[in-house]
């Protein structure tokens, strides 16, 4: 048996053939690495930026931008450099125009209503005036549950102007704080959908008055 075995690894005419069963070893390890490493990244979640890549192609909530009422806007005066500076470090919203995409998954909620299924997902355009660049987005995304209990499993985040980075993600509370109070609607502000005229969200277009006035 052993003179048998012996004659197997040097070959009939007494020649090593180690070299060739290294070599196949060795591919077979490559290949099997290669194999572990595509298993891995196909298990990585997608990234934000990555999710959110196409946005431009789903459904807007309101057709043209509108600009994000604020509680200075009711004031009987104008408001001063330093208001607005002051506000603008603390309010991304602040004096803006939004867009409103929302993928497919979450249409049927936007437009009617009612709780959000996992998977759908809110990207708000925002710019400084009604036709200029985008300056900064912002993102929702229903995850499954459990994943942020205390605001309806939404994960937040923003975005640069591009939407190729993120500058905060996850359970940010600066966006928390602001939609807890939509508890009742899935955390979800609904008051620009099917909005089609330039003015506030919340109704209040300074450029009109209260009551519509010039």
């Amino acid at each position: 048996m052993l003179i048998q075995f012996v004659q197997i690894i040097m070959g009939r005419d007494n020649r090593p053939i180690m070299p060739w069963l290294s070599k196949v070893l060795f591919l077979g390890s490559a290949v099997g690495f290669a194999v572990f490493s595509a298993a891995v990244r196909q298990e990585k979640p997608a990234t934000t930026v990555e999710l959110v890549k196409d946005y431009s192609k789903w459904t807007k909530a309101n057709p043209i931008p509108i600009r994000l009422g604020t509680s200075l806007d009711m004031l009987c005066r104008g408001i001063s450099n330093d208001e607005r500076k002051s506000y603008q470090k603390t309010a991304i919203h602040f004096d803006r125009y939004m867009t409103v995409y929302v993928n497919p998954a979450g249409e049927k909620a936007m437009q009617k209503g009612g709780v959000f299924p996992v998977g759908s997902i809110i990207v708000k355009e925002k710019r400084d005036s009604k036709t200029g660049p985008i300056v900064l987005s912002t993102v929702m995304i229903k995850r499954e549950k459990g994943y942020n209990p205390v605001c309806g499993d939404w994960q937040f985040a923003a975005l640069n102007a591009d939407a190729t980075k993120t500058d905060g993600d996850g359970k940010l509370d600066s966006c928390m704080k602001c939609h807890k109070d939509q508890s009742k609607k899935d955390f979800v502000y609904r008051t620009y959908v099917g909005v089609r005229e330039f003015g506030s969200s919340s109704g209040y277009d300074p450029g009109k008055g209260l009551f519509g006035g010039g």
